[in-house]
């Protein structure tokens, strides 16, 4: 139903899902093999390091099955409807009681705001240090986007995640004064609300013990920032590929537009939030014309590999799993009674 409505408003809005033959005439052989290589890359960065953000919760955890379960919960995020997929990995890992479900998922709070504030911190700076067109539209072809209102919403995410992370990491070191904290906010509303937050994001920052390792630590922030510098390298090559001189700063803009419309629950594949994300961003910098061709060859050719890689990836982390060994039901009761 949300392809079908997305599919509708591309055709009333003139806006390309499938592009012209035409559109493909600037693009350079090298462009789609560079692309997907450096995705494959970031991909095994993205789900490698979860080794250095579990190791210090459980020291013999599996390499194979970090690397399996992060693949698996990959394509689960990817092609699960409403972001229900990011609960893939945490009930993976609680899967055998090594790794609580609450644990796993107080580690994916954690990466989940270390990325934003990574993508965030990069598009205010390409922001910057690029110059978007004048005045921005509010439009891509005819579809009503407000172009116009992304340089506000980037300063916005980029506050927001700098709070989660300072909010995070004040709850981690600081665990009796968060506490009381929200203790005392929430119960003016409700002292059971107070109660259930606080036992909550308690279990949530056992998740968070890499902070004390500093090896782990900053293992995790080092693949951390491979795994970007592949995903932005990434972007600028597919872009200069299809024949628009982009620099690295605007490349940086239009995949981080990406990134805060993926925030937003949407169907299957982010089907359609996916293509008006990357259209949005080109919009800031070039005109419509080229926006709506050799940007539709951009938006296809990522998509495109995008789905592929993450379903294959999906397929070989099953794989991999079932290499590793069945886990035991009575673990599997257990990590479900927790």
């Amino acid at each position: 139903v949300i392809a079908g409505g997305f599919i509708w408003l591309f055709h009333r809005g003139g806006v390309p899902l499938v592009p012209e033959r035409g559109a493909f005439a600037k693009l350079e052989p090298w462009a789609t093999p560079a692309y997907a290589l450096l995705i494959v890359l970031a991909t095994y960065l993205r789900t490698h390091r979860w080794l250095y953000l579990l190791r210090p919760i459980a020291p013999d955890i599996s390499e194979r099955k970090v690397i399996g379960i992060g693949l698996v919960g990959m394509a689960a995020i990817l092609f699960a409807p409403l972001r229900m997929g990011e609960a893939a990995r945490p009930y993976l890992f609680g899967r055998d009681g090594k790794v609580s479900f609450f644990q796993a998922l107080g580690a994916s709070g954690a990466e989940r705001v270390v990325d934003g504030l990574v993508l965030t911190l990069v598009t205010a700076a390409g922001l910057l240090t690029s110059t978007p067109v004048s005045p921005l539209p509010n439009h891509v072809g005819n579809m009503p986007v407000p172009v116009s209102a992304i340089p506000h919403a980037v300063f916005i995410a980029l506050a927001v995640f700098s709070c989660a992370f300072v909010a995070i990491t004040v709850f981690y070191f600081a665990r009796d004064f968060a506490h009381r904290l929200t203790q005392r906010v929430l119960g003016i509303v409700s002292q059971k609300l107070a109660d259930f937050v606080t036992s909550t994001l308690e279990r949530l920052s056992d998740g968070l013990t890499f902070f004390s390792s500093p090896g782990n630590l900053g293992a995790f922030f080092r693949d951390t920032l491979l795994y970007w510098a592949c995903v932005f390298g990434g972007q600028w090559l597919l872009i200069r590929g299809c024949g628009i001189p982009a620099t690295l700063s605007e490349a940086c803009v239009t995949l981080g537009v990406l990134g805060l419309g993926a925030v937003v629950p949407a169907g299957p594949g982010f089907f359609g939030a996916y293509q008006i994300a990357i259209y949005a961003g080109l919009a800031l910098y070039y005109e419509q014309s080229v926006v709506v061709s050799s940007g539709a060859a951009i938006v296809f050719i990522s998509y495109a590999v995008q789905l592929v890689l993450s379903a294959l990836a999906g397929g070989l982390g099953f794989w991999m799993l079932r290499r590793g060994g069945a886990q035991p039901e009575a673990s599997a009761l257990r990590a479900a009674r927790d």
